[in-house]
């Protein structure tokens, strides 16, 4: 079985869940017998491409700097897109998993396959101009696609009630969490013990009301800092009002690579993840990974992906998510509990259980 994976979401992102998903799952269908992925990354900017298992199977022609004019992006996006659809032209009988949502392709094309991550735009942005077109080639990709692959119960049910006519093409496949040797993987020097929040922060990432949390309950303010890692810079809202409560010792936000996002996890006291909205939420699995006890919302799939590893809170509630933390100051047993329970966890989110499910849905899609 040959499968095709396109250029898509490796020209559009230098690093991110969707391309590390695409990375990890081709990795482990190469692994299975009469399975041959081909990553075509073609002109991209993708770091996780450099991933030296990725060798044998990758084609990639030119890996441009992402600081370039947008006349230029749109004209190396053009002769990717030209590149594949000759390929997929001269190619019979052959699976192409789309990374992101096409469009400029053949509306016959066989054996088709697109994931859907989650529903975010239809949800909270379909009244943004700048979302307008994304939301219409995600539901082209969704109508055109022979079989749609979503990461979660609850992004099913989503995207069911947008378009309930596709019901019938959808296989729900958890992604896969990658695991390290946590003895391989450096503390992180902190003056104090630490809470931890992954990720952007505005919206219905709710970061809003962690931080009023940590603000307004002295005895976490005093015992512990707040570390932002990802999401950018703050804003001035945020910084006007950590400097107003005099914590800007306290709280702080940080960038980088896996490595020191691991040490993160490893060090913290605990992960906070109060985001009211994920089709997965992968930073919940990440974290439990590298023995860091979670807590998250009780919305969207967080429930499902967590099971009883992790304390639910409302994510809305702030004193909830004060009562939490206090929770696991007061009862360090409870606290070594949840590390454990999260270890076990995550033994049934592997890329190699993903990998299997997923090749069973492109073995469907070759013998109608």
């Amino acid at each position: 079985m040959k499968v095709y994976f396109d250029y898509q979401i490796f020209y559009l992102q230098k690093f991110g869940g969707i391309s590390r998903y695409f990375i990890e799952l081709s990795k482990e269908l190469r692994k299975i017998e009469h399975c041959q992925p081909s990553l075509n990354v073609l002109i991209h900017q993708n770091n996780y491409v450099q991933d030296k298992e990725i060798g044998k199977f990758l084609k990639s022609l030119y890996k441009f700097n992402p600081k370039l004019s947008v006349r230029i992006f749109r004209l190396l996006g053009r002769i990717n897109s030209l590149i594949r659809f000759f390929s997929l032209t001269l190619k019979s009988n052959i699976v192409y998993h789309e990374t992101y949502y096409s469009h400029c392709l053949r509306k016959n094309q066989k054996h088709r396959v697109t994931t859907i991550h989650d529903m975010i735009p239809e949800l909270f942005l379909s009244d943004k101009d700048e979302f307008k077109t994304l939301i219409q080639q995600k539901k082209e990709a969704i109508k055109n696609a022979n079989a749609i692959i979503v990461v979660s119960e609850s992004t099913k049910n989503d995207l069911v009630k947008f378009y309930p006519a596709y019901k019938d093409k959808i296989h729900v496949i958890y992604h896969g969490v990658s695991t390290l040797d946590i003895n391989d993987v450096p503390i992180f020097e902190s003056r104090k013990p630490f809470i931890l929040y992954v990720g952007n922060r505005g919206n219905y990432k709710n970061f809003s009301v962690l931080l009023s949390a940590f603000i307004n309950d002295k005895s976490i303010n005093e015992a512990f800092h707040l570390y932002c890692f990802g999401g950018g810079d703050f804003k001035k809202e945020e910084i006007d009002s950590i400097k107003s409560h005099d914590l800007e010792d306290s709280v702080f936000q940080l960038s980088g690579d896996d490595s020191l996002l691991n040490s993160l996890y490893k060090s913290a006291f605990c992960f906070v993840f109060p985001s009211t909205y994920e089709g997965f939420g992968m930073p919940v699995l990440e974290a439990m990974a590298m023995h860091c006890p979670v807590i998250c919302s009780n919305t969207s799939s967080l429930p499902e992906v967590v099971g009883d590893a992790a304390l639910l809170i409302n994510p809305l509630n702030e004193k909830e998510i004060i009562d939490s933390i206090h929770v696991l100051i007061t009862n360090p047993e409870l606290r070594d509990h949840l590390v454990r329970k999260g270890i076990q966890h995550i033994r049934k989110f592997t890329w190699k259980i993903c990998a299997e499910n997923t090749y069973n849905v492109y073995k469907t899609l070759l013998e109608v």
